[in-house]
């Protein structure tokens, strides 16, 4: 019974521990999608997602992320790149 309650104060106080430490920085997310088909049937889609954090200090560090698939008319041709960057403020 103690060792239970031991384990269990122990797990709150983790939990404390790391709730607080999310607290300290603040994130926003961009996604954004477009998408267009060419007139020889080719597709091509784009996916681009923004993150920025802002930690206690006000620093940010900001990650910007695209996607990009490009599939023409025709089987077994689909080509996908990614291209990801990451800046500090």
């Amino acid at each position: 019974m103690i060792m239970n309650k031991t384990f269990v104060l122990t797990a709150i106080a983790l939990t404390s521990i790391s709730l607080s430490a999310c607290k300290d920085q603040t994130r926003t997310k961009t996604e954004s999608k477009e998408s267009a088909v060419l007139t020889d049937g080719t597709k091509i889609e784009t996916t681009s997602e923004t993150e920025v954090k802002v930690d206690e200090h006000g620093n940010r560090t900001s990650t910007a992320e695209t996607k990009t698939t490009v599939d023409p008319e025709g089987m077994m041709n689909k080509e996908t790149t990614t291209e990801t960057h990451e800046e500090a403020h």
